[in-house]
């Protein structure tokens, strides 16, 4: 860098006397490394970079010691980079002073790492610790309608990594027949016998408009309860058609915590699983523009009922994405619960780096051209069709000669026609194995989604090597990070879109960054160790608390019974 006359050596700091010290500064660099001896010592923790991070500094680490935790997964406020290694120390300040987002606002960071060290975390890390020490495993039961598809499996893949563990035992109780099989899965039947009625009264979305749930009180909560009867802690997923929200209050409100985990928004709304625009859940979801003008505060009841009977301190929310954590802050019903973040886990053994010449050539895919990957989906305006088509309409004038090819993951469907560009349709891919190899073909994959609470696509394409572009919404911006992983915009913004996937194309090679930070992300035992902290902490902490003096059990809510009932009564008028 030609920086090594401008030195000044400082040997002490007073900062008691100074405490604005490093407000002078532009960026902080804390290049530790191990001693050459056998004992191999290292910075223990790293007071410094925490206190640089606080004082809104931008951070480069190396990754000695405990520095890594303390600075927490790249972002473009931070970088961790390999002891020893002047090279990637000197590339992350060129990247930090070329991109500009690094000197920002890092406050939304800075929260995130001040929390972790906080004297309330000690404590509950204590509780959890100690809990681990005396033997005791924590016995869990999940909740997920499904263990197929975005939600369900990621609900699946979470109860995998908990079957490893050594100190928590986990069952998931599922509506449907697949992995019925599998250890410690157990499908509940409808009480009716037949299936099908756990969707009696849902209906497919209109057109323009996101899923609605009713929420049917089906299961007794009596029998809700005597599933649980041996479990510590209830861990409840993608719930909608199959608890109702009698069945969840009733749970609150027993001896033992509730974990939930938000897999869309229905859990915040009257009924609404995407927000599509609307904001009637920061206050009361009356007026829903979704329901026929008969039924419209069917929502309020719902969210009201929810309000009255939920025990929320009782309830933990986890989140899987930063961006969803700060909706759940802005959440009226669930704002005060307590608040937790963990990423999902993906198979990062199987979605895995592949020779992209070898696939390219096996799928029968251009071997000289860049290659664009998307996994389109036309069943939700939501998941930002339009927004990919008008970026692609944009690129060419922004990369004026690329000649990119697109190569589609999934089936033929009227709106792939619209694509202009040279392309080929790879069919609907069920085995992981094909699909990871799929991925590797590309040079660059692109979630245009408009609303996601994680988004499966962007962490499978990272964990195969290969860059991201997308919009600022669940946890591709915790996966896409800008000028490391890939690139994001705000929501959208098509051109950015655009210019995201020219900068992937055209500039420096971010594959190399890609699996490095999936493996740090993103691994079943990654997430499993982060809900095995927290289920041991909650169930110690609920034995110090004692059994509640009053549980109770509900199974119809006056506040939507009466509208339930009519919407039921119409609809079985309409088919006949």
């Amino acid at each position: 860098l030609g920086l090594s006359g401008q030195i000044r050596f400082q040997p002490f700091v007073d900062f008691q006397a100074d405490p604005g010290y490093f407000a002078r500064f532009d960026c902080f660099i804390h290049p530790s490394t191990y001693t050459e001896d056998a004992s191999r010592k290292s910075e223990t923790f790293g007071v410094a970079v925490l206190e640089a991070i606080a004082a809104g500094l931008p951070v480069i680490s190396s990754d000695a010691g405990g520095l890594p935790e303390v600075v927490g997964e790249n972002t473009p406020h931070s970088r961790v980079v390999p002891h020893g290694d002047s090279a990637a120390l000197c590339q992350a300040l060129v990247e930090f002073y070329r991109g500009g987002a690094a000197f920002s606002n890092n406050e939304a960071y800075a929260r995130k790492r001040l929390a972790l060290f906080s004297a309330e975390r000690q404590i509950r890390t204590l509780s959890q610790l100690m809990h681990k020490i005396t033997g005791t495993r924590v016995r869990t039961a999940l909740f997920s309608s499904a263990t197929s598809q975005g939600a369900g499996y990621a609900a699946y893949r979470l109860h995998r990594g908990l079957q490893r563990s050594a100190t928590v035992s986990s069952d998931i109780f599922t509506t449907t027949l697949l992995h019925a099989k599998e250890p410690g899965v157990h499908r509940i039947p409808h009480p009716s016998g037949d299936g099908n009625r756990w969707r009696t009264l849902q209906l497919p979305a209109k057109p323009g408009h996101t899923i609605f749930t009713l929420s049917q009180p089906t299961l007794r909560s009596e029998d809700l309860l005597a599933m649980v009867a041996d479990h510590d802690v209830i861990n409840l997923h993608w719930h909608a058609r199959f608890l109702s929200i009698e069945n969840i209050a009733t749970l609150t409100r027993q001896d033992r915590p509730v974990v939930m985990t938000i897999r869309d928004m229905y859990p915040l709304t009257g009924g609404c699983h995407f927000f599509h625009g609307c904001d009637g859940w920061q206050s009361d979801c009356a007026g829903c523009p979704q329901i026929t003008s008969a039924y419209t505060d069917y929502p309020a009841r719902v969210l009201a009922a929810k309000k009255a009977h939920y025990d929320l301190s009782n309830l933990t929310i986890v989140t899987i994405s930063n961006h969803t954590r700060g909706i759940i802050q802005k959440s009226p019903l669930l704002r005060d619960c307590r608040l937790e973040t963990i990423p999902n886990s993906i198979e990062t053994d199987v979605f895995r780096p592949y020779d992209k010449a070898a696939v390219r050539a096996e799928l029968g895919l251009p071997a000289d051209r860049p290659i664009i990957g998307y996994v389109p989906s036309y069943s939700s305006e939501v998941k930002g069709y339009r927004e990919i088509m008008e970026a692609f309409e944009g690129l060419p004038d922004l990369a004026p000669g690329l000649d990119p090819f697109v190569m589609l993951v999934g089936g033929e469907t009227p709106a792939s026609k619209e694509i202009r560009f040279d392309k080929k349709t790879l069919g609907y891919i069920d085995d992981n194995h094909k699909l990871a190899r799929a991925y590797c073909a590309a040079d660059v994959v692109v979630v245009p989604s408009l609303e996601e609470t994680f988004s499966n696509t962007a962490a499978e394409a990272i964990s195969c090597g290969v860059p991201v572009v997308g919009f600022k919404t669940g946890a591709i911006p915790d996966l896409a990070v800008d000028g490391h992983t890939g690139y994001t915009f705000q929501v959208g913004d098509s051109q950015g879109l655009a210019r995201g996937i020219a900068q992937v194309l055209t500039g420096p090679d971010l594959s190399p960054n890609c699996r490095p930070h999936a493996e740090g992300m993103l691994t079943f035992m990654t997430q499993a160790r982060r809900y095995e902290d927290l289920l041991h902490e909650l169930a110690a902490t609920n034995l110090r608390r004692g059994a509640i003096s009053t549980p109770r059990i509900f199974n119809m809510f006056e506040e939507p019974s009466l509208d339930l009932v009519n919407i039921a009564i119409e609809q079985r008028v309409k088919s006949g």
